[in-house]
């Protein structure tokens, strides 16, 4: 595993994609790594999961919604984010929840009148753009919990074009061409929720992939294979596939899927 990057340099490079509007590919790949609970920090020490980071910066910006609204000022502390950079960053590069100002840094005021702080204290100003985010800071605590708990997502296969909804924002996850793969996907879509045997697909006679490949042909893999597509046995020892047209996820699998996508849709 990758180790976490040091915070200052972190800062410097996150300032640098900030004034150019874009962030490099090392950046970008080392965001993703973080949201996939991929980095160590070569110690003892574990680290809370991207998800967990999340939700707890969502409760202080849910504090602080009466009275500073969707542009606010978060500042570093225990209970937000012990990793505040990767989590700043990810929310305004990879899944575009917020938009950074210039305005991040450290905090050396002083803690408390007199005592000039010795320690270093991350904040970043920033406007929220996620709708759901907005819906979600908006809400009481019990109401937050709730929500955040599951994420709503499903397939919608339009012709030739495939893309997948999540909690109500699009993305365009491929376009087919009239192949054995495009009629797999489509009776698989027409038939959601049944177990069907290969010769349910309407397949070719010359088409040879075996149905436990199906799913990367259609371009299925990792947590999209996870959440969308069950591979089994039905009753006479066939095998079988089933897509799953719209489910819930959980956090984890909500992280997992963004960054996939965050992935699929870069140039």
């Amino acid at each position: 595993m990758e180790p976490y990057w040091d915070e200052d340099n972190l800062l410097l490079v996150g300032q640098k994609a900030l004034a150019e509007h874009a962030a490099g590919e090392d950046l970008l790949k080392y965001l993703a790594k973080f949201q996939q609970g991929r980095l160590t920090t070569m110690t003892p020490k574990a680290i809370p999961s991207y998800a967990v980071q999340r939700a707890k910066l969502i409760d202080a910006m849910r504090q602080q919604f009466p009275e500073q609204g969707t542009h606010q000022t978060v500042a570093l502390l225990d209970r937000y984010s012990p990793k505040f950079w990767e989590l700043i960053l990810s929310l305004h590069f990879v899944t575009q929840e917020i938009e950074l100002t210039n305005n991040i840094g450290y905090d050396r005021s002083e803690a408390f009148p007199g005592l000039r702080s010795t320690q270093k204290r991350p904040y970043a100003e920033f406007t929220i753009l996620g709708s759901k985010l907005k819906r979600d800071i908006s809400k009481p605590n019990s109401a937050v919990a709730s929500a955040m708990t599951e994420h709503r997502v499903s397939l919608r296969l339009n012709g030739l074009n495939l893309s997948v909804m999540v909690d109500g924002q699009s993305h365009k996850l491929r376009r087919y061409r009239n192949s054995n793969t495009y009629r797999a996907l489509s009776n698989l879509y027409t038939r959601h929720g049944e177990a069907l045997e290969r010769l349910d697909l309407g397949l070719t006679a010359n088409f040879k992939t075996a149905l436990k490949d199906i799913p990367n042909n259609i371009g299925f893999s990792g947590v999209l294979r996870d959440i969308f597509i069950d591979l089994d046995r039905n009753e006479n020892g066939r095998p079988t596939i089933k897509l799953n047209k719209s489910c819930e996820i959980d956090n984890e699998q909500y992280v997992r899927l963004v960054a996939e996508l965050v992935n699929m849709e870069r140039p």
